[in-house]
This record gives structure tokens, C-alpha cells and sequence, in this order.
């Protein structure tokens, strides 16, 4: 017994347990600092993702409405507002880390773009049905009956489609408050 007496006196072994307690304390603040820089670092990376896809959506919204004064075409970049949509959706769970008024802006901005999106393809291909039935009609000696489905399909689908990439545009216009609002997150 006098040999534990002589341990527990000994500068060896209370040099062991001041070396053990100090890594255990050291261990505990490096863990809880790297990962209070991980959610920082998370954070930025997810900021940066939500102005990416909003600016992103903005610019394709105002080369869709350039390509609808120079060409008058609608269908230009449709498709790359869905992909920007498809990326947004696969990485949306990511959004919790934000602050829910802010997510909820994020969200309903680009959910709304994607339901004017959509809205767009849909009444263009309406239209498109409508036209291919008019060219149906022409060349079966029908030219009255063809006229008549034209000036339908461009007075009626297309006329919204019009209206529903102006009203995309109208909302796409308002990413600048959504940018702020992602920004200011600390």
C-alpha cells in the first residue's frame, strides 16, 4: 500500500492527470470552435447559393423579356428557368440554417417565377396545339376555319403567355429585396 502513496505523490503522475484534463479541455474548445466556424462557413456557402439562384432567375427572366422584344419569341429560356428551379429543389433542405422569414422569402420567390414559368410553357403550347390543328385545316382546303384558329390561338394562349412572363417579370423585379433580405443574415 505504501506504493500507492508513493504514486500519488509523485510529480510523474500528477503530471499525467494535468496533461489529461488539459486535452480533455482542449479537445472540448477545438471541437466547439470548428464547429462554430462549419456553421459560419455553411452559412456564407448557403447566402451565396440563394443570391446565386435568385440573380440567376432575374437574368434569365430579363433575357427571356430581351428575346421577346428582339424575336418575339417566348419559349427562349424556359428551359433554363426550370433547371435553375431543379437545382433550387434539390438543395432546398439546405435552407433551414436561414432564418424562417428570410427562407420563406427565398421560397416563395422562386417557387412563384416557377409558377409563372410554367404557366408560360403551358399556354405556348397551347398555342402550339392550336396552330399545328390551324396548319391541319390549311391543308385541307380549310384556309377560313385555319384563319380563325390563328387568331384564337394568338388572341387567346399566347396572349397570356404574354401576360404571365409579364407578370414574371414584374416579380423577378423584386429580387433585390430578396438579396437584401439573404444578405443581412449574420
Amino acid at each position: 500500500m505504501a506504493w500507492i502513496g508513493r504514486v500519488l505523490e509523485s510529480e510523474f503522475f500528477w503530471g499525467i492527470i494535468a496533461g489529461l484534463l488539459l486535452s480533455i479541455v482542449g479537445s472540448y474548445f477545438l471541437a466547439f470552435f470548428a464547429a462554430r466556424q462549419q456553421r459560419k462557413e455553411r452559412k456564407a456557402v448557403l447566402k451565396s447559393f440563394c443570391v446565386d439562384t435568385v440573380t440567376n432567375i432575374r437574368q434569365i427572366v430579363d433575357d427571356m423579356n430581351a428575346t421577346r422584344k428582339q424575336t418575339n419569341n417566348l419559349k427562349h429560356s424556359l428551359a433554363l428557368l426550370d433547371i435553375e428551379n431543379e437545382v433550387f429543389g434539390h438543395n432546398r433542405e439546405q435552407l433551414a440554417d436561414l432564418p424562417s422569414g428570410v427562407r420563406d422569402n427565398v421560397r416563395k420567390f422562386v417557387t412563384d417565377c416557377a409558377i409563372r414559368g410554367a404557366e408560360i410553357g403551358n399556354r405556348l403550347t397551347t398555342f402550339n396545339n392550336r396552330v399545328e390543328l390551324a396548319d391541319q385545316y390549311e391543308a385541307q382546303g380549310n384556309g377560313d376555319k385555319a384563319r380563325d384558329i390563328r387568331r384564337d390561338a394568338t388572341n387567346g394562349p399566347l396572349a397570356r403567355a404574354n401576360r404571365a412572363l409579364d407578370e414574371l417579370g414584374l416579380r423577378a423585379r423584386d429580387s433585390d429585396g430578396v438579396i437584401g433580405d439573404v444578405v443581412s443574415v449574420r
